[in-house]
């Protein structure tokens, strides 16, 4: 149950970066800097979100959830490629890859 909890926030947060409610972003607050890095409070809850996600799972999706914690990190500190592949289509390879393997090797109770 906790893990839906963390995915509806998650949600809302992707939600809240692609629509202003009210005409402005209330949620995108500067929280500190890191040399010519801007780091906003969205950031620190997605780290937050997704961190909560890695503890709370097990198996194939907490380690999924481990690889996605390290991705957003490169793309929180501004590296947008890892040996020359871009890492939008990298994070979507590694949400197939991992909810496939847990799929497979998912035990019926």
């Amino acid at each position: 149950m906790l893990q839906i909890a963390f995915v509806l926030v998650l949600a809302a947060l992707w939600a809240l970066t692609f629509n202003a409610p009210g005409g402005r972003d209330f949620i995108r607050v500067e929280a500190f800097r890191v040399g010519a890095t801007i780091v906003y409070l969205t950031d620190i809850l997605t780290g937050l979100m997704i961190f909560g996600l890695m503890v709370t799972m097990r198996g194939p999706l907490a380690i999924t959830a481990g690889v996605l914690l390290v991705l957003w990190l490169l793309t929180l500190i501004g590296i947008p490629r890892v040996m020359d592949v871009p890492l939008a289509p990298l994070i979507v390879f590694v949400i197939v890859v991992g909810s496939s393997v847990h799929i497979v090797t998912h035990r019926g109770q």
